[in-house]
C-alpha cells in the first residue's frame, strides 16, 4: 500500500503535477520526486521533492487541507488537522513538515 505502484507500470509514466496540487511542499509550488501508492503519495526523490523526509515517505491530504504522512525510514508521522478551504490557501502543509523534521533535530 505505501510503495510507488507507478515505478511497476514502466519507466514512461510520468507523474501529472496537477495531481500532486501546489501545497505539498513549503514554497507551494509542485514538488516532483513523488509517486502514487494505493491511496497515498509516496516520495520516490527526497531530494527532488524539496521537503523534508525519506524515500518511502506515505503522505496524502484531504479537503480543509488536513493532512497526514508517515516516515518509516526516521520513524514519524505526522497529522495535522486545519480548517483552510481550498487546500492551497497556504502552503502549510510542508512547513508543518520541516517543523516535525526540525523538532528531531
Amino acid at each position: 500500500m505505501m510503495s510507488d505502484h507507478l515505478l511497476s507500470m514502466g519507466p514512461e509514466l510520468k507523474v501529472n503535477e496537477d495531481w500532486l496540487g501546489r501545497t505539498e511542499n513549503r514554497s507551494g509550488s509542485v514538488a516532483l520526486g513523488f509517486g502514487f501508492g494505493l491511496g497515498g503519495l509516496v516520495v520516490r526523490d527526497a531530494a527532488a521533492s524539496a521537503i523534508p523526509g525519506s524515500n518511502g515517505t506515505y503522505a496524502w491530504g484531504g479537503n480543509g487541507n488536513t493532512y497526514f504522512f508517515v516516515d518509516r525510514a526516521e520513524d514519524v508521522s505526522g497529522v495535522m488537522f486545519t480548517q483552510l478551504r481550498p487546500s492551497g490557501t497556504y502552503p502549510i502543509r510542508g512547513q508543518f513538515r520541516a517543523l516535525v523534521y526540525q523538532a528531531m533535530e
